[in-house]
């Protein structure tokens, strides 16, 4: 019988593909494409296909991110004895080779990947057209491309998914400033964060208020030797609010105060899956695929941006207009890409496992 230090590595485990999963259904949302000199969207309301796919991308796929997070800063600070200018270095090579190396492949790959489609007669129809060629990019717009691309005031890298990367790199930088907050603030300090994620307190580029609060409540976990699944079953009873507040989030999304149950949803989220994957591992209900586990950060890197060009392939050659072809437009896309992103990964696996494991930083 596995006790719940077990548990919850087991837990974190089982967990990372079924999120990874809830990522690419997050970047499916959505009926509205800008295609080269037109737009297609639909203009007729289709209330199951809209809200089927905003329960699924915009309430569950919204615990995924801090999910990733908090389990990023219980990690980082996993079994640390002590806190010094060492053992700092030593946990930013690490994550060097885990973080940025896979972050600057995977967004050259994309620029490099974009510029070739862009000047391919059949490929091009299928960009927007609003945003700068690649071909045209100044060495300032190739290095903004990393941190945040220019074109449309974007906040995001060129490889939007990778804003994750980014911001966790920055905290990682930041993680003696986080160590400090929950050394001398303590619970004072969790608090703070959460209060300024949960009204949204500011916005800055890089250092996204998810990525503060999250990764330093997993960091708080780890730093005080607290049990995340041991906290997820003592405070069961209120974990199993989480698909109430799902529901709830749905019928109160063009609400005012749908931010509040929405925000609660994603903290008590971490905790219910936490419960409910602990419990069945435990009862033998679950078991780890350490074959998906293991590329689920692939499946992270590849899904964009196939998954959009896929998306504007099918919309545009089979120009829906129906719920039902709404909904497999939803799902079809999504489910293509995981599938290829992981048949990919099986083949580098086999073939060319050093090289995979560069750009899978390590994993």
């Amino acid at each position: 019988m596995m006790d719940n230090k077990q548990l919850q590595s087991q837990a974190i485990t089982f967990l990372r593909f079924p999120l990874i999963v809830g990522v690419v259904f997050l970047h499916s949302y959505g009926s509205t494409f800008n295609l080269q000199g037109f737009s297609i969207e639909q203009d007729v309301s289709y209330p199951i296909f809209e809200n089927l796919t905003y329960y699924i991308s915009q309430v569950l796929a919204r615990v995924a991110v801090p999910f990733f997070f908090f389990t990023s800063g219980f990690l980082f600070f996993f079994n640390l004895s002590n806190w010094n200018i060492q053992v700092y270095i030593s946990k930013l090579k690490k994550r060097f080779r885990s973080l940025f190396i896979p972050y600057v492949f995977w967004i050259s790959l994309a620029l490099l990947l974009f510029f070739v489609a862009q000047n391919i007669p059949f490929t091009a129809k299928f960009f927007t057209g609003k945003n700068l060629p690649i071909a045209d990019y100044s060495l300032k717009d190739f290095l903004g491309a990393f941190w945040s691309a220019s074109d449309e005031g974007s906040r995001y890298p060129f490889l939007y998914p990778f804003w994750f990367i980014r911001d966790l790199m920055v905290i990682i930088i930041l993680s003696p400033v986080v160590y400090a907050i929950i050394r001398y603030l303590k619970l004072a300090g969790i608090i703070i964060l959460f209060s300024l994620w949960f009204f949204h307190a500011y916005s800055v580029t890089g250092l996204s208020l998810s990525c503060s609060f999250f990764f330093s409540l997993g960091a708080y976990f780890s730093i005080n030797k607290l049990n995340v699944v041991d906290y997820a079953c003592r405070f069961k009873y209120i974990s199993l609010l989480y698909p109430i507040l799902t529901i709830a989030d749905l019928i109160t999304c063009h609400s005012d105060f749908n931010y509040i149950i929405h925000n609660l949803g994603i903290v008590i989220g971490i905790f219910f899956l936490f419960y409910v994957v602990a419990m069945g591992i435990k009862k033998e209900k679950l078991s780890i695929s350490y074959f998906l586990s293991g590329a689920s950060f692939f499946v992270f890197a590849t899904h964009e941006p196939w998954l959009r060009f896929i998306r504007r392939f099918l919309y545009v050659y089979i120009k829906p207009s129906s719920e039902i072809e709404l909904i497999l437009l939803y799902f079809i896309p999504a489910i293509l890409i995981i599938s290829l992103s992981l048949l990919v990964y099986w083949i580098m696996k086999k073939f060319t496992p050093r090289f995979l494991s560069l750009i899978s930083g390590n994993r």
